[in-house]
């Protein structure tokens, strides 16, 4: 079993997240207890899982697909940069987010001030053409 985990590990390491890395291990560690007090034995379990390269494989693809739909945050204890909570919305993408919004809003409120001066102008424009007319008529006699 601990050659199944020595394996895994090696495998995952450097490949994901510390976070993702941790989080795997510990599964698989918890599915053998499992799996072992309902009466299968190490090998069965083995078996049952296949090749810890495959799973380590199975993880990496999982995870950078993972990381490019939702781009998951986690500590990184390595570098000692704390990159936000998974279950909640990165900074970069609250930013993005948020200047999204602004530029609608900003269109929104061009959009309005077009509005309402082509709704004062206008009518002033269609009262000055003939006015301007008239004027050019009696000019040019």
């Amino acid at each position: 079993m601990e050659d199944f985990f020595r394996e895994l590990e090696d495998a995952l390491r450097g490949e994901v997240s510390e976070y993702e890395y941790r989080d795997s291990i510990t599964y698989y560690r918890d599915y053998f207890r499992e799996q072992m007090a309902l009466g299968k034995s190490e090998a069965e379990i083995m078996n049952q899982l296949g090749s810890p390269r495959l799973i380590a494989r199975s993880i990496i693809d999982a995870h950078g697909i993972e990381e490019e739909n939702t781009q998951k945050d986690y500590y990184d204890s390595q570098n000692d940069n704390y990159r936000g909570d998974a279950n909640q919305p990165s900074p970069q993408r609250n930013n993005t987010i948020m200047r999204k919004l602004g530029g609608i809003l900003t269109i929104i409120l061009i959009l309005l001030l077009v509005g309402g001066l082509l709704r004062v102008i206008l009518p002033l424009i269609l009262i000055m053409i003939p006015v301007f007319l008239i004027i050019k008529m009696f000019q040019g006699e």
